[in-house]
């Protein structure tokens, strides 16, 4: 049984040209159900066929101007709606298929 998580992608809308292959192998390597995916986008949207990726777009202040790192982390966590979070940045490119067995024993221990 796979768990109830949520995968946290927090990425700098300035490397999104890291986007689509991440999810490329993200699709070709997460074994089971895909998981609400998170994109911490700063403005930015994305989607890819057969994944549900929710994009945030927390990144501009009331003012229009940019806010923090720390403060669009912590905006874009807000809207997760799961217990547990598989944070990861656009970077960490899967390699092999995910241990979901693994991921579900980690679970349980919580």
């Amino acid at each position: 049984m796979t768990p109830s998580l949520s995968v946290f992608v927090n990425p700098c809308d300035a490397y999104e040209d890291c986007w689509a292959p991440f999810f490329q192998l993200f699709e070709r390597y997460w074994q089971g159900p895909p998981p609400q995916i998170i994109l911490n986008t700063e403005e930015k949207t994305f989607a890819y066929s057969g994944l549900d990726i929710t994009c945030t777009q927390v990144g501009l202040g009331r003012d229009g101007g940019r806010i923090s790192w720390g403060e669009q982390l912590r905006r874009g966590l807000a809207k997760v709606q799961n217990e547990i979070v598989l944070y990861m940045h656009e970077d960490f490119f899967l390699q092999a298929p995910v241990d979901i067995d693994t991921i579900q024993k980690c679970h349980e221990v919580l």
